[in-house]
C-alpha cells in the first residue's frame, strides 16, 4: 500500500518494458492494435517499436509475429522491492524469449489507497483484466487458496536464509500448484523481507502489549488470526487513515519490514528480535493468457521466474543490514525478553492448531521447521539500539549477577516508593498516587506476595514465580490478580542480590506498559528485611 507518492527508480528503457500506472491504461487487443490516441506517450513509443502489436496474446500456432505484451500488476511503485523483482523478471523474459514476450508493469494497479489492495490486484489477474501479478502470498487465503498459508505462520520463518530455502525447496512447487483454483498459474515464490512489529508509542514485546491494540497490517485471514490470538485487531488501513490513526493514538503499531521504515507516518520503535513472518511474493500469470503462449514462450517465462527468484534471494537487502541502517538514522530497536518470546509463541498456539488441520499446510510447516534446524537463524543478530526505555541494569559497575541456573533468592524485601518519587520516574499521577507507598515483596516456596501501604490500593496480591532462562517470572493467580487477568505475567526480569539489596533489571511486564513496570519494580532496590 502506498503511503505517499514516490519517484520512479531503476526504470527500464521502452525496449525492455512499458511502464504504466493504474488500472485504466488501455489494454490493446487484436481488434484495436493501433489505438494510439488513447495511449500515453511512453506506451505509444513502445507500441511503435513493437510493430503496434499491443497486448494481443499470440496463439500456440504462432500469431502475428509481433511480440506478446503481458501486463503485470502490483500495488507497489517503482523503487520498491517488489517493483525491482518485476523489473528483473522483465529483463529475463526479454532475453529468454528473444524478444517475443515483453512485460508491461502496471504500478498501483488497484488505484491509490484502496482497502484490500493486494486482493484487488489478485482478482484483476484472475479475471483477466491483468495478465500477470506480483502478489504477496499472504493475500491468497482470502481468495480460497489455502496452499500458501504456512508462509504466514507466526514466528516460523524468521530469517532471510530460511525464506530463501523455502522458496527454492521442492515444497514450493506444491504450494504454487494450489493457485490453480484461483485461475492463475504460479511461476515462483519470491522472498522480499521479514516483518517486525513497529510501534508508535510503547514497544510491543510480550502479549500484554498487544492486548487491545490496533495494528496496521495488509489483509490476510491467516495474519489477522495471528493478531487476534495476541489480543490485537489488525486492519489494512489505507495511507491517509493509517496516518490519521497514528496521530490520534488509535493505531498502536504496524507490521512491516525495515525497508519501509521511512514510510511510517511517525517514528517507530521496533522489537527487533520478534519476526512475525516473512513477506514472500507469488509471481503469477492468468491461466488463459499463459495457455495462449507457445510452448517455448511458456518455458522462457518459467525460467525467467526461477532466475528472478534466485536473483531476489541473492540481492535482497539483508534484514540485519537494514536494521543497522535504521539505527544509524536514529531509529529505536528494542528486544523482547526470552519470557516474552515464549509467551508470544504460546499465545499463537490456536493459529497452528487451525492451520495444521489441513494436511498440506501441516507438511509445509513441518518442512520449514526441519530446514530451520539445518541452518542458522539470524534474527537474533538484530541488536537493540537507541533504546532509552528503562533504567540501566544494576550491577553494571562490576557487581555480581545471577549465575546461570541459580535459584532465586527467596525472602522478604521492602522498598519505599512514594507517589512523588514515582511521578519523577515517569508514572502518571493517577498511577503514582494509586500505587505509591511502602512496598513489600515476599518470595517463598515458588509463590510471591505483594503488599503496599497505599490507601488507594490496600489489598495484597500474589501468585507464582519461577526462574525461566535466567529470568524470574511472576504470574498472578485466580485469587489475587494484582490488577491483571488471572494467570497473566505481572513482570519478568533479571536480578542481582547485592549487599542485601535485590535489584531487578531488563524488566518486561505482562498486563501493564513496560514503562510502568520498570519504574515501579525497578526504580529502587528492594532491601531484604528477613
Amino acid at each position: 500500500m502506498v503511503l505517499a507518492a514516490m519517484p520512479a527508480a531503476g526504470a527500464l528503457s521502452t525496449v525492455d518494458l512499458v511502464p504504466t500506472k493504474g488500472a485504466r491504461t488501455m489494454k490493446m487487443t487484436s481488434n484495436n492494435r493501433c489505438g494510439r490516441g488513447a495511449l500515453p506517450a511512453l506506451a505509444l513509443a513502445a507500441a511503435v517499436l513493437a510493430g503496434c502489436g499491443g497486448n494481443s496474446v499470440a496463439t500456440k500456432a504462432g500469431g502475428s509475429g509481433a511480440p506478446v505484451i503481458l501486463r503485470i500488476g502490483t500495488d507497489d511503485t517503482p523503487g520498491r522491492p517488489a517493483a525491482k523483482q518485476i523489473e528483473e523478471f522483465a529483463r529475463q523474459v526479454q532475453t529468454l524469449s528473444a524478444g517475443t514476450v515483453r512485460i508491461e508493469p502496471v504500478w498501483q494497479a488497484a488505484g491509490q489507497n484502496p482497502d484490500d489492495w493486494d486482493q484487488k490486484v489478485a482478482r484483476m489477474v484472475a479475471g483477466g483484466e491483468l495478465d500477470m501479478g506480483m502478489i504477496p502470498s499472504r493475500s491468497w487465503d482470502t481468495e480460497g487458496v489455502t496452499s500458501l498459508r504456512a508462509l504466514s505462520a507466526p514466528f516460523l520463518i524468521t530469517s532471510d536464509r530460511l525464506a530463501g530455502q523455502i522458496a527454492t525447496d521442492e515444497i514450493a512447487n506444491q504450494m504454487l500448484a494450489g493457485l490453480d483454483k484461483a485461475g492463475v498459474v504460479g511461476l515462483a515464490l519470491v522472498p522480499e523481507g521479514l516483518r517486525h512489529p513497529f510501534a508508535f508509542k510503547k514497544p510491543l514485546r510480550g502479549p500484554g502489549d498487544y492486548r487491545g491494540a490496533t495494528v496496521r497490517s495488509p489483509r490476510s485471514d491467516t495474519v489477522y488470526a495471528v493478531f487476534r490470538a495476541l489480543g490485537a485487531t489488525a486492519d489494512d488501513l489505507p495511507g491517509a487513515a493509517f496516518a490519521a490513526g497514528v496521530r490520534a493514538g488509535t493505531v498502536a503499531a504496524a507490521e512491516t519490514s525495515f525497508a519501509f521504515a521511512g514510510l511510517m507516518p511517525a517514528r517507530a520503535v521496533v522489537t527487533g528480535n520478534v519476526t512475525l513472518f516473512p513477506k514472500i511474493n507469488s509471481l503469477v500469470v492468468n491461466t488463459e493468457a499463459f495457455d495462449k503462449l507457445r510452448s517455448e514462450q511458456q518455458e522462457a517465462m518459467r525460467t525467467a521466474a526461477t532466475r528472478t527468484r534466485d536473483w531476489a534471494i541473492a540481492n535482497n537487502d539483508d534484514d540485519g543490514e537494514l536494521a543497522k541502517a535504521f539505527c544509524n538514522q536514529g531509529g529505536r530497536i528494542v528486544a523482547a525478553s526470552e519470557a516474552d518470546v515464549k509467551a508470544l509463541t504460546l499465545a499463537v498456539t490456536p493459529v497452528y492448531t487451525q492451520l495444521e488441520q489441513d494436511p498440506q499446510t501441516k507438511a509445509v510447516i513441518e518442512r520449514a521447521r526441519s530446514l530451520r534446524q539445518q541452518i542458522p537463524v539470524s534474527n537474533d543478530q538484530i541488536s537493540p539500539c537507541n533504546d532509552t526505555t528503562g533504567p540501566a541494569a544494576p550491577g553494571d559497575d562490576g557487581g555480581d549477577t545471577a549465575a546461570p541456573g541459580a535459584p532465586f533468592p527467596e525472602g522478604v524485601y521492602r522498598a519505599d516508593l512514594p507517589a512523588d518519587y514515582l511521578v519523577s520516574k515517569g508514572l502518571t499521577e493517577d498511577d503514582a498516587f494509586g500505587n505509591g507507598g511502602i512496598q513489600t515483596l515476599t518470595f517463598k516456596d515458588g509463590r510471591f506476595l505483594h503488599e503496599t501501604d497505599s490507601p488507594a490500593n490496600p489489598q495484597a496480591c500474589g501468585g507464582t514465580f519461577a526462574v525461566e532462562a535466567e529470568r524470574v517470572v511472576l504470574n498472578t493467580d485466580a485469587v489475587q490478580n494484582c490488577g491483571t487477568a488471572a494467570g497473566d505475567m505481572l513482570f519478568s526480569a533479571t536480578w542481582v542480590l547485592k549487599k542485601g539489596e535485590l535489584h531487578f533489571a531488563a524488566i518486561s511486564s505482562g498486563g501493564r506498559e513496560d514503562s510502568f513496570a520498570r519504574a515501579y519494580w525497578g526504580a529502587k532496590p528492594w532491601k531484604k528485611i528477613r
